[in-house]
């Protein structure tokens, strides 16, 4: 079974106009290893992420596993079932490419949920992100069954300091890894190199 493609994503709103919908947990609140869904592997099963490692001619020697530099997860960080961010079609708002992944969630809430976790979660907003010139969204999401849910209902209901340390997270993750850093849209506009 492949969570990724066997688990409805089940999007639902409610008369009230809330959306809800399931999503996969690959990094739990807290954890700094970095889990990824491997897309290319039968079953798409969760491991850690690896690095390549070079020797002083750029040769790759080996792989080690791969961390966040810059601090743990902010949330319980994983993908929307049953979603596609598509290199060979220009996002729509953002202009740019998509990153060949699902969509990224990043559930705010309480609880730490477990690598390879399913469950129901509330949608929030959307922090639109530019990547190596790829559109990465981050949909922000709180845990339906979280107390908080209940009067959380956009992005605007999250405190202050909780969105500043998401912003400095992404701001700085890539950055941390001596990457190209990341950029919010929109201040990256279609047809600019991301930097």
């Amino acid at each position: 079974m492949s969570a990724w493609h066997d688990v409805p994503l089940d999007l639902t709103v409610a008369a009230d106009g809330s959306v809800t919908f399931n999503t996969l947990v690959e990094i739990p609140t807290g954890e700094q290893a970095k889990y990824e869904t491997m897309s290319s592997k039968r079953g798409n099963p969760i491991k850690q992420d690896e690095l390549d490692i070079t020797d002083a001619n750029g040769n790759v020697t080996g792989q080690a596993p791969r961390y966040y530099k810059c601090g743990p997860s902010r949330g319980n960080y994983g993908g929307l079932p049953q979603t596609w961010s598509n290199s060979n079609i220009s996002d729509a708002v953002t202009g740019f490419p998509g990153d060949n992944d699902p969509l990224d969630v990043l559930d705010i809430s309480s609880t730490r949920a477990p690598i390879g976790g399913v469950y129901r979660v509330k949608l929030l907003g959307a922090l639109g992100m530019i990547d190596s010139n790829e559109s990465d969204w981050k949909v922000i999401v709180i845990n339906a069954a979280d107390p908080l849910a209940a009067t959380y209902n956009d992005i605007s209901d999250v405190p202050q300091e909780r969105l500043t340390s998401i912003l400095e997270f992404y701001a700085n993750y890539k950055q941390a890894e001596k990457k190209p850093a990341t950029c919010f849209w929109p201040v990256a506009a279609p047809n600019v190199t991301a930097t």
